[in-house]
């Protein structure tokens, strides 16, 4: 009986302590997660809404360009003319320009560019978010309207592309002007050639 009793007090200890060693187990377990949990944990900021701007912005605004009417006059006449925006070393958007060499829709292009504008003064035409900054397009018949403009006045020494933003697309008016411009140029008062750049995609007629 004694024994009986021993194994039994020595059963119930025993099945008490693995209890015990369990809970405790149990304990660390949800500790240690919960620490992991934490540990892990990345601090969220809140999102910046869409389409507001990152950090502050100047407005900028597109500077008339220009380039010597013996340079216009080596375009190869009756050829399209595709220019593409670049930035000069003064950081200012100019304009790089490809000849068409064949004719037909997907015609071949000059393998570099073989005329570029250069940056005049500031105008008041701005850009920005919203602005389309396209390759702009000169028509063979636009090249050979400005070249009949300088051929008719050997005074006209200098092309003169004026930037206008219209529905966020950029093109440039062309004209003619005895005098290289300057800060003091003023809109109207060069002789006009009626021919404007196309962006690309076409802004249409």
């Amino acid at each position: 009986m004694n024994k009986l009793n021993c194994f039994i007090g020595s059963y119930y200890v025993g099945f008490v302590a693995i209890v015990f060693l369990i809970s405790c187990g149990g304990g660390k377990t949800d500790k240690k997660v919960a620490k992991t949990e934490s540990d892990t944990t990345v601090k969220v900021e809140p999102a910046q809404a869409a389409g507001q701007p990152v950090g502050s912005q100047s407005t900028r605004y597109l500077d008339i360009l220009w380039q010597t009417s013996n340079e216009f006059m080596k375009l190869k006449t009756n050829k399209r003319l595709v220019l593409k925006f670049a930035v000069d070393t003064g950081n200012h958007l100019v304009l790089h320009g490809w000849t068409k060499l064949k004719d037909g829709e997907h015609g071949q292009y000059n393998p570099k560019s073989n005329f570029w504008l250069v940056a005049g003064p500031a105008t008041t035409t701005d850009y920005g978010p919203g602005t389309f900054l396209g390759n702009q397009i000169l028509d063979d018949s636009a090249v050979d309207s400005i070249q009949q403009v300088l051929s008719g006045d050997s005074n006209l020494s200098y092309v003169i592309f004026e930037p206008e933003k219209k529905n966020g697309e950029v093109y440039y008016t062309i004209s003619c002007d005895h005098n290289l411009p300057t800060s003091t140029f003023k809109k109207g008062l060069t002789v006009p050639t009626n021919t404007q750049t196309n962006p690309s995609p076409p802004k249409g007629n």
